[in-house]
């Protein structure tokens, strides 16, 4: 992990989420490295440098690593690390502006608690018919023989196309047909794919859940299926529910990945601007839709 200190005080820790009081926990070897600012503009810099294949709107880019430029040569300590931050959100707004299925945008930090690191559901809305569940491990989260819906709705997100994520597993593998992940943009059709993946569950019941997230965690591709959505308003809903009450299912590391817009992409942006516009009308007795 890495924070930013400017009182000269850093607290370190660890902390075991909820669920875990039977789980096996070891560490070794904490380390502390330090970035000096001008290390942290050195890195933005470099970074900067690979961005050469779309548009530079604004300059915003190139005004951005002029600053970090002259705060490297003349600057303070303080102004270094503002330069660092200005040129940081010039280079992941390039890359927004510019994304494609050539060059994607990772915009899983726009989720909360997108891989339940927190050891629990902070974030996201939960029903389900068991409160005994879920359980956290490893970052990953477990129900067992309950129904349920988990879903977050993200917001202030570009317009264009995605890719959402998700690692998962459960007990019927190739034969679930009741566990699914799901996104819905506005006014548009839920969009669903039953996973595959099957469970391990070898020893103890009490360490099944640590070695499927150990092994989503060694290979985040593993397991992992995908749906595809187009976003018009800013808004997605992203989520999975299951419909069976006599499933164990697994989920790790929701993602959620930008794919830009091209010139093809206007006539649906259109049509789904127009989708929002009619699901925020309340259509009464034939009254006439948007067209």
């Amino acid at each position: 992990v890495m924070a930013e200190v400017t009182d000269g005080v850093l607290t370190v820790g660890l902390r075991a989420g909820e669920g875990n009081g039977t789980r096996w926990v070891s560490m070794a070897d904490v380390a502390l490295e330090y970035y000096s600012p001008l290390m942290l503009i050195d890195e933005a810099l470099a970074g900067a440098d690979t961005l050469t294949y779309g548009t530079d709107v604004d300059g915003a880019l190139q005004a951005a690593v002029a600053a970090a430029e002259q705060a490297k040569a003349s600057g303070t300590a303080e102004e270094c690390v503002d330069a660092y931050h200005v040129l940081k959100g010039a280079c992941e707004q390039y890359r927004i502006d510019n994304a494609s299925a050539e060059h994607p945008v990772d915009l899983t930090g726009r989720i909360r608690n997108a891989g339940f690191n927190a050891g629990n559901a902070t974030g996201w809305t939960l029903v389900r018919t068991d409160l005994n569940y879920p359980k956290f491990g490893g970052g990953a989260m477990e129900l067992w023989h309950t129904t349920f819906d988990i879903s977050q709705t993200v917001s202030g997100l570009p317009s264009g196309n995605y890719r959402v994520g998700l690692q998962a597993r459960s007990d019927l593998g190739s034969s679930n047909n009741g566990f699914r992940l799901y996104v819905q943009a506005t006014g548009a059709e839920q969009v669903t794919i039953y996973p595959t993946g099957m469970t391990r569950a070898e020893g103890d019941v009490s360490l099944h859940l640590g070695q499927n997230a150990a092994d989503m965690n060694a290979n985040p591709s593993l397991d992992r299926v995908w749906v595809s959505a187009f976003v018009a308003d800013g808004t997605l809903k992203i989520g999975a529910d299951c419909t069976r009450n006599d499933m164990w299912c697994v989920l790790n590391d929701f993602t959620l990945v930008f794919l830009g817009m091209g010139e093809d992409d206007l006539a649906a942006n259109w049509a789904a601007q127009v989708a929002v516009a009619n699901s925020l009308v309340a259509v009464q007795n034939g009254a006439e839709m948007v067209q």
